[in-house]
């Protein structure tokens, strides 16, 4: 079965270090990256050839010279949008026309990924989801300034407090539409590459099939919200049972 993987969690929580989605061994979009490409001193020599590598999952046999010109400073978001959205939307739709597996990173600032979930699963997909995030919007602010200060991705104090708070929120709307679903918190290192994180909870099928002790705060409200959610299920389906067994005569 193909499976579409989804990286997600605001900027600044270490999606790219800990858990990239260029880890899964298949196709990968990276939209950060992709942006870099377009803002680089070399862009002028992207061609419609390089842009169908992009959307086909061949990004990183992009010629070098195009390639290792990225540039994630001071990235125009006209950019982003008229650019690097059109051609994550023809790349997700190429690997789910072609049933083929793929793997895509958000911060989940909007619901756009979580339709592309359902857009897959609709197709016959696997859909798994590893959340990243932190307990404090401040840990993310400081480690985008620091990105940026090594000619990473920067990102204003603003737009990082704006993100933080959609992404906390659409999360919960993911759930449902996440075959699997994996919840990392990465507050308390930052960006080590040879760290080993693992997921304080993790769904299947909606279903609880792992969770810790040590549970971060932002982690509780999630599994308060499933709880809450799987008692008004259990309701829902008491009430049923009740009126099938009085439509029965009992």
């Amino acid at each position: 079965m193909a499976t579409m993987y989804v990286v997600a969690g605001p900027s600044g929580s270490g999606k790219s270090s800990v858990v990239s989605a260029s880890k899964f061994g298949v196709d990968y979009f990276n939209a950060d990256d992709v942006a870099a490409i377009f803002n680089g001193p070399n862009k002028h020599l992207l061609t419609a050839e390089h842009k169908h590598m992009i959307i086909t999952g061949n990004f990183g046999k992009l010629p070098g010279e195009i390639f290792n010109s990225r540039n994630y400073h001071h990235i125009n978001p006209e950019l982003r949008k008229s650019v690097v959205n059109p051609l994550c939307e023809a790349f997700i739709k190429y690997h789910i026309d072609s049933k083929t597996s793929f793997a895509t990173e958000t911060t989940l600032r909007n619901k756009i990924a979580i339709e592309q979930m359902k857009e897959a699963k609709a197709d016959g997909f696997r859909t798994e989801m590893i959340f990243i995030s932190t307990d404090n919007v401040e840990i993310n602010i400081e480690r985008v300034m620091d990105r940026s200060d090594y000619g990473g991705h920067s990102a204003t104090e603003g737009k990082i407090r704006e993100v933080y708070e959609s992404s906390m929120k659409n999360i919960y709307d993911a759930i449902p539409v996440a075959d699997n679903l994996k919840f990392y918190d990465n507050s308390k290192d930052v960006f080590d590459r040879n760290k080993k994180i693992e997921p304080f909870l993790e769904l299947e099928g909606n279903k609880k099939i792992k969770e810790i002790d040590d549970i971060p705060l932002w982690g509780k409200n999630i599994i308060n919200h499933i709880e809450k959610q799987l008692e008004i299920q259990n309701k829902i389906e008491e009430n049923k049972n009740i009126d099938h067994g009085m439509g029965m005569g009992f």
